[in-house]
């Protein structure tokens, strides 16, 4: 790749505690780029992941104080034609999409991410590109305000590519409590390049714009295996994980419904995450699952990823459990392929792209706690698939080979 920054813009990384998938990426962007900048929208001080000490760090609030707020209405009558002119763009995108007028609410909702993806593109304007010059590709990891900002930016000539990846919360209308995310229309018209992590999410937006963009594009994210597996600890039990957040889109709560109902067959659950439904999990589990003399379980807590990686170099798992109702495609579910454990997964967003019944076991979204603990019984008693979960990750899903394809697609832009 010829001289060339990349202007990386994403949620917290690498501050907080969130997106811990960047860092796998990450390392082959700064290979690839002479010189990488990261725009963080976080309010997090205390840097939680090391980055090379030639990676300039920005951040930019989440939030909009009162002078952001004053700041945005100059920009609106500043440039209100533009203004006026994305806004009719979008409330034609809704009314394609929903076959009726844009509601107050949506209305609200449209002028609240323009404000964020100008606020973003006039910060990249003055206090990056100064540093930086225009010869840059402005790379947001979300398809939100952040991608926005990247075409406004592009279409100012103030970077020479826009691209954006997209997920899941980020593409699906129908995870957000009001059914709606706004200006993917636009986005996906004006990007240069807008990756999707899944096939699924792909065939998703192109169904919900009506028709198919030249910026799509798949691009799965992967994973290292970081850990060597060497003298793994056995267990007398047989040994179920599963990694989340502990929260309502997880129903983890399944899990422990499922166990309850188990009797024959002796099982260690581990379950790594945190989360707002922690405690409410916990006091099921004790009501449920205490008294079972065949059932033991462990909470683990919000843990870092190398810990994850390293209980699975060191301890036999017979299973990987993951019962979301909505997902882009887990990098859990990555990460415990890579340790040769096979997976049960809910056929919920890209999931079914990476789990099968030849590698674990999909199962359908509205499944039963009595079924569940039927499939788990007949999974655990299975002692053939974990190589073959492993050939899966090692074919699509190992970070090397995706994430050299993944820039070379940005240098194909780059050079043509």
């Amino acid at each position: 790749m010829r001289s060339k920054t990349l202007i990386l813009i994403c949620n917290q990384f690498p501050f907080g505690h969130g997106e811990t998938f960047i860092s796998n990426e990450f390392n082959y962007l700064h290979s690839a780029f002479d010189k990488v900048v990261i725009l963080s929208r976080t309010d997090e001080t205390v840097q939680t992941r090391q980055v090379p000490n030639d990676v300039e760090l920005f951040k930019i609030s989440p939030k909009s104080n009162l002078f952001q707020k004053i700041k945005f209405l100059f920009i609106l009558v500043s440039d209100r034609q533009r203004v006026k002119g994305l806004l009719k763009h979008e409330e034609s995108s809704v009314r394609s999409i929903f076959k009726k007028p844009a509601t107050d609410s949506q209305k609200r909702k449209m002028k609240h991410d323009l404000f964020k993806a100008l606020e973003i593109k006039n910060y990249i304007e003055k206090k990056i590109i100064p540093k930086t010059g225009t010869n840059v590709v402005v790379y947001s990891y979300w398809q939100n305000s952040s991608a926005l900002s990247g075409v406004f930016l592009k279409q100012d000539k103030l970077c020479n590519q826009a691209i954006s990846r997209a997920h899941r919360g980020d593409l699906y209308f129908d995870v957000q409590s009001d059914k709606y995310l706004s200006f993917r229309k636009y986005i996906s018209e004006y990007s240069d390049k807008l990756f999707f992590i899944a096939d699924d999410g792909k065939k998703y937006q192109s169904g919900l714009l009506g028709q198919k963009y030249l910026s799509f594009s798949v691009s799965k994210l992967g994973t290292e295996k970081v850990e060597e597996s060497n003298n793994k600890k056995k267990e007398d039990n047989l040994v179920l994980v599963s990694c989340s957040n502990i929260i309502p889109v997880k129903r983890v709560h399944l899990i422990v419904e499922a166990l309850s109902k188990l009797s024959e067959i002796n099982i260690k659950w581990v379950h790594f995450g945190g989360g707002i439904l922690e405690k409410e999990i916990k006091k099921q589990a004790e009501y449920l699952l205490s008294t079972k003399k065949n059932i033991c379980y462990e909470f683990m807590g919000k843990t870092n990823n190398p810990l994850i990686h390293k209980y699975y170099a060191e301890n036999h798992v017979d299973l990987f459990i993951n019962v979301s109702e909505s997902e882009g495609i887990p990098v859990s579910i990555m990460e415990a392929m890579s340790y040769n454990i096979p997976v049960i997964a809910t056929n919920a967003g890209g999931s079914g792209e990476i789990v099968d019944n030849v590698c674990g076991r999909l199962i359908e979204k509205n499944i039963s706690s009595d079924v569940l603990s039927t499939i788990i019984s007949e999974e655990l008693n299975k002692k053939n698939k974990g190589l073959l979960a492993f050939d899966k990750w090692e074919t699509y899903y190992c970070a090397e080979k995706n994430y050299t394809n993944f820039i070379s697609e940005i240098k194909q832009l780059y050079e043509n």
